[in-house]
């Protein structure tokens, strides 16, 4: 980033974003969000996926979908992001589509735990436990 008031700036704007996040001050977060995104262009994709979470508590599920997807182009093997849009899918009832979204996080990291949670949850549900 360059120099240490601008990386501590970056910092405290992003701790500040997931403060208000946990205070499920979403609307707050997201505009801490937005803020860093517009003041550094290279926002890591962890920052991003809180964006998408406050997009996705808001009930603002395209904006949410729109997130997720914008970081699977940035980095294609985000395991965060394919949860994302499959709880999303899972809202909507396209369970195919879910299902589809899980897949491709377990094809990155077999042991990851919230991929193996959904991915039981799914089968459970299914009745194929």
């Amino acid at each position: 980033m360059g120099n240490t008031s601008t990386e501590d700036k970056f910092i405290a704007m992003i701790g500040l974003a997931q403060v208000s996040f946990l205070k499920k001050n979403y609307a707050k977060a997201l505009e801490l969000y937005r803020s860093a995104l517009s003041t550094f262009k290279s926002l890591p994709v962890k920052a991003r996926i809180g964006m998408a979470y406050c997009y996705f508590y808001m009930e603002k599920y395209e904006m949410a979908r729109a997130c997720f997807t914008r970081i699977l182009n940035l980095k294609s093997d985000c395991i965060e992001a394919y949860i994302g849009l499959a709880v999303i899918e899972a809202k909507n009832e396209n369970f195919g589509e879910y299902f589809k979204q899980l897949s491709k996080a377990f094809k990155i990291n077999k042991k990851h735990p919230l991929v193996l949670i959904h991915l039981a949850e799914h089968y459970l549900i299914k009745g194929d436990l």
